[in-house]
C-alpha cells in the first residue's frame, strides 16, 4: 500500500491559494508564480513545476504524478 502513494501530490487547498495569489501580486510576479508539488522524497519520487493558474483543482485524494 505504501508504493500507492509514491507518486500522489496534494495541491493547495482554496484558502492557500488565496495566500499565494496574495503574496504573488503583493510581489510583483503576479498569476506566474511558480509552485512545486511533489510526492513523498524516495527514490522514484515525482515533482511537478507549474503556476499558480495552472494548477490542477484541489483534490482531497491528491493527484497522480506517475501519468505526467
Amino acid at each position: 500500500e505504501g508504493v500507492k502513494f509514491m507518486h500522489i501530490a496534494l495541491t493547495p487547498c482554496d484558502r492557500c491559494r488565496g495566500r499565494i495569489r496574495g503574496y504573488a501580486d503583493r510581489s510583483g510576479v503576479g498569476p506566474n508564480i511558480k509552485i512545486l508539488l511533489g510526492t513523498q522524497m524516495v527514490p522514484g519520487g515525482r515533482a511537478m513545476v507549474t503556476t499558480l493558474d495552472g494548477l490542477p483543482p484541489f483534490n482531497v485524494n491528491g493527484i497522480d504524478l506517475s501519468t505526467l
